[in-house]
């Protein structure tokens, strides 16, 4: 559902900005239009960050389940920086799967420890 919307107000930006505009700011038009800007550029530089931050977690993760021995290290380093875009659990379901299949693939503990 957020997917969908989100694609609808990509879409429909510039008309869902007027409509803001005339919602919260008809009377003085210039300021409401430089607070809409400025929230957008904040928004789009803390998602940025984000970005970076996630995919340096993932090429970390791939990094370290390479040195591990764990298979397909490269796509458990994309998997963990994608899911470490869902709060709370993404990195603990993106931990959980290497885990299972090091346990699966290494007769002993020491690759799943």
């Amino acid at each position: 559902m957020v997917l969908v919307i989100s694609i609808f107000v990509l879409l429909q930006k510039e008309d869902l900005r007027d409509r803001m505009i005339r919602l919260f700011g008809a009377t003085d038009l210039h300021r409401t239009t430089v607070a809409l800007d400025d929230a957008a550029q904040r928004l789009s530089r803390y998602f940025l960050a984000q970005l970076g931050l996630n995919s340096a977690f993932g090429v970390i993760i791939g990094a370290g389940l390479f040195f591990i021995g764990v298979p397909n290290p490269v796509l458990w380093g994309i998997l963990s920086g994608l899911l470490r875009f869902v709060p709370y659990i993404g990195s603990f379901i993106s931990a959980g799967l290497p885990i299972t299949l090091a346990t699966a693939v290494d007769p002993g503990w020491s690759m799943a420890i």
